[in-house]
């Protein structure tokens, strides 16, 4: 039997409480909770770091250097003759070979090459590995290259600066001597580096003079080959001398010929037709005419060695002799060039101008430890409110 408090109507009260979430955690104890968050993701990383920082981390020294790479015209380079050397060996545009020579610089220094170089002269495993107890930082000579390079890009940091066209580069070990040794032998690469690019460019302007004026001189032979030939074979030396020589005893008979006329229709005013000075000038003038005749038929009648005439003779001769003054022509002013290219190629058209040499650092300069922990710090407290947001999202997703 139900008691007297209890029955249906009773029942239906409690109903609704059994049903209610449960209470709100107080604002203490989620206080309490964002802090050891705070205190698990900031002060747990910071704590390491400082640990590492202070107790681990090895000192480093830094040697810095700062060069240009300059290039300057060869003199007496023009727009003619060893223009094109000119072109190869100084670039068309000064301050874009400043900036692509400074960049070239600066990667090969932070290439695996450059650390392969400056590896052969000097002992880089044991330089940059002294730190035994600084795992993170020493070089492991045991490590693949690609391990090797990541550390090498660590130690040597080159820069170029666009405004200036100046390439700064530091250079960092955990002894001063061998900072400023690393950085003496990256100093001597890079020169090594830039003076090989000039050379090469100047014996590419060389190559490209000389193999010109080869073709220029192959070609000049051959026309005069060509003209030799077409002499010997119609045996004449110059069919336009020939022709020339022709024409001139032309004029000179047409020149006679027109003062006999002139005398002889002078005579016939004065004589009869039958009188002996008239017979005479008669005479001269139908020797002259032959003479005339005989001449024009010289210069129409076929050559000796053919059936082309004087005049298809020496106009076959003359495109010869153009031919060969063209490649005469071609051939002095390559040998020109080539003159000049040799003569610029004497010169230094690029070259490392290090107006910063590396020095001996007198106090380390790395690890900056409070920087370094004010760092992790920060991350750590932007990761813990990041962190915390997303917590706040999903249980108001939840709820």
């Amino acid at each position: 039997m139900p008691s007297r408090g209890e029955g249906p109507t009773g029942s239906a009260r409690d109903e609704p409480t059994s049903r209610l979430p449960p209470p709100a955690p107080s604002r203490p104890r989620r206080l309490g909770r964002r802090l050891k968050a705070m205190l698990l993701c900031v002060l747990l990383p910071s704590l390491v770091a400082a640990v590492y920082l202070w107790g681990f981390a090895a000192d480093q020294y830094a040697s810095e250097f700062r060069f240009s790479v300059r290039r300057e015209a060869p003199i007496g380079a023009s727009a003619g003759v060893g223009g094109a050397a000119a072109s190869i060996l100084g670039g068309g545009n000064p301050m874009l070979a400043l900036t692509h020579d400074g960049q070239v610089v600066v990667q090969y220094l932070r290439s695996r090459q450059a650390m392969d170089d400056v590896g052969a002269a000097l002992d880089l495993g044991t330089m940059l590995g002294r730190a035994k107890d600084d795992v993170w930082a020493r070089l492991d000579p045991s490590d693949p290259a690609e391990d090797r390079l990541r550390h090498w890009r660590r130690f040597v940091r080159p820069r170029f600066e666009l405004t200036s066209g100046i390439v700064v580069v530091e250079v960092s070990a955990f002894a001063a001597a061998d900072a400023m040794a690393i950085a003496q032998a990256s100093l001597g690469a890079a020169e090594r580096l830039v003076n090989g690019i000039s050379a090469r460019a100047r014996a590419d302007a060389v190559a490209f003079a000389r193999d010109r004026a080869q073709r220029t001189g192959t070609t000049y032979a051959a026309a005069q080959q060509r003209l030799t030939d077409y002499r010997n074979t119609h045996g004449l030396l110059s069919p336009t001398l020939a022709a020339g020589a022709g024409s001139g005893l032309e004029g000179q008979i047409n020149e006679q010929l027109a003062q006999a006329r002139a005398q002889l229709a002078t005579l016939r005013a004065t004589f009869v037709p039958t009188a002996p000075p008239v017979r005479l000038q008669e005479q001269r003038v139908s020797a002259l005419e032959a003479e005339l005749r005989a001449v024009q038929d010289r210069m129409a009648a076929p050559a000796a060695s053919g059936d082309a005439t004087l005049a298809t003779l020496a106009s076959g001769h003359d495109t010869l002799q153009s031919a060969e003054r063209l490649a005469q022509a071609e051939h002095e002013r390559a040998l020109a060039a080539l003159s000049a290219a040799e003569a610029q190629a004497a010169q230094q058209s690029a070259y490392l101008d290090a107006f910063v040499r590396p020095a001996l650092a007198e106090r380390p300069s790395y690890p900056i430890r409070w920087l370094v922990l004010l760092q992790v710090a920060g991350w750590s407290l932007v990761a813990w409110a990041i962190l915390s947001l997303l917590l706040q999202a999903i249980r108001d997703h939840v709820d």
